[in-house]
């Protein structure tokens, strides 16, 4: 899993452990606007969304609004847009900047892969922001006293 994070201006792409994988530039930022603009809210100071791969032996989830269903079927790529319900195909430089994008994510082998982006829950997002790294990753930050 993947989490993709605006913090005020900065944008920063976290591993599912939340240690902080790199510093995204104006690129790669401006494609992740173009293809997942219903997951971000641009006026936000924190705003982001997660990519999770499903895997191959598990049923693919109904695509709800607000997310976007990737798919490479044998040699074709695809993307789905639970908003709009439509798809369209990917081009060579969209696939090649996205096994860039979240390489761990697809360097297993075989003829199938999905990922699934979404928006981040808000703890977690908080929790990226602050930096904090709880023992348990689904584990709900501490409330202020």
């Amino acid at each position: 899993m993947y989490y993709i994070c605006k913090f005020r201006t900065n944008w920063s792409i976290f591993d599912d452990t939340g240690q902080s994988d790199q510093t995204l530039e104006s690129g790669d930022i401006d494609k992740i606007k173009k293809y997942f603009a219903a997951l971000l809210e641009e006026s936000k100071i924190l705003t982001g969304l997660q990519i999770s791969a499903i895997p191959p032996n598990k049923r693919l989830p109904v695509v709800e609004p607000q997310e976007f269903l990737i798919s490479k079927i044998f040699s074709k790529w695809v993307i789905f847009d639970g908003s709009t319900q439509t798809d369209r195909w990917l081009d060579i430089a969209e696939i090649a900047w996205l096994k860039k994008l979240v390489p761990e994510l697809l360097n297993q082998g075989g003829y199938t892969h999905h990922l699934l982006a979404t928006t981040i829950q808000p703890t977690k997002l908080l929790q990226l922001s602050l930096g904090e790294r709880p023992a348990h990753p689904n584990k709900a930050l501490p409330k202020a006293t």
